[in-house]
């Protein structure tokens, strides 16, 4: 799934987004999940490209430093850059890469969830659809439309979906419209079922919320991550200008 989808799908998902028209269809587009009035914020599925290009130009740069020859290798001593502070460089890039492959695989997992809700969502609303339709073919009464919510456009939006959803059904289990749905097809298993698919609906919901908190977390510590690498980096960079200017006619290490 991609960000420009979740644009377009995200103002679906908050308490006023609009609703279907009266006549009962399936969800024409994707659903996400919302949070209690408030719906989280479109994600970013995409890494940034600079942490990919900082991180490999940190590698090779280390690489060579590693490898320089015994006069470039003497001049950085001589500078502070000891085989241990190369160590500790070398520890926070693999923290680096590390925190990087986390939030991608948080990425990944959100987009599942999302995945979920939407798949779900068109289940339950196939489902309550069905019990609309069931209900006004069966001439019911006035009370009966209304307390089934027979002609209430049904809303997109999940946090008011899944209320009227479950007050929909659950009025339909109840005596005398458990009979009559029952008498024009709409059995008490359909309307089982149509609960578990909410109930479901509902699970998958919390699950996408608490998927984009993780997300959300695996980016903001990428991001320290390579913020600290950046600076860390720094003093090895300058010191290396320092050398290369001090001594023009010594051959640049790779990456500097």
């Amino acid at each position: 799934m991609h960000t420009n989808m979740v644009n377009t799908i995200q103002p679906l998902i908050n308490g006023a987004a609009p609703v279907a028209p009266a006549v009962d269809l399936a969800p024409a587009i994707p659903v996400e999940a919302g949070e209690t009035g408030v719906a989280p914020p479109a994600p970013s599925f995409q890494q940034r490209v600079d942490h990919y290009r900082e991180i490999t130009l940190v590698r090779r740069q280390l690489s060579s430093v590693r490898g320089a020859d015994a006069a470039v290798a003497a001049l950085l001593t001589a500078r502070g850059v000891t085989p241990d502070y190369l160590t500790s460089l070398e520890t926070q890039l693999g923290e680096s890469e590390a925190s990087v492959d986390f939030r991608q695989e948080a990425i990944a997992a959100e987009q599942a969830a999302i995945a979920r809700v939407e798949s779900l969502f068109a289940d339950a609303w196939r489902s309550l659809s069905v019990l609309r339709q069931v209900g006004r073919a069966a001439a019911l009464d006035e009370a009966a439309h209304t307390k089934l919510h027979l002609d209430e456009p049904l809303p997109r939006s999940m946090d008011l979906f899944l209320p009227l959803a479950r007050r929909s059904l659950s009025a339909a289990q109840q005596t005398p419209y458990a009979t009559l749905l029952a008498e024009a097809t709409y059995t008490a298993e359909s309307v089982t079922t149509a609960l578990a698919q909410v109930d479901a609906l509902e699970v998958a919901v919390r699950a996408r919320e608490q998927a984009h908190q993780v997300a959300l977390a695996a980016r903001q510590a990428r991001d320290r991550n390579i913020c600290a690498l950046r600076r860390a980096m720094r003093p090895l960079r300058v010191q290396m200008k320092a050398i290369l200017h001090s001594h023009p006619e010594m051959v640049r290490p790779a990456g500097f």
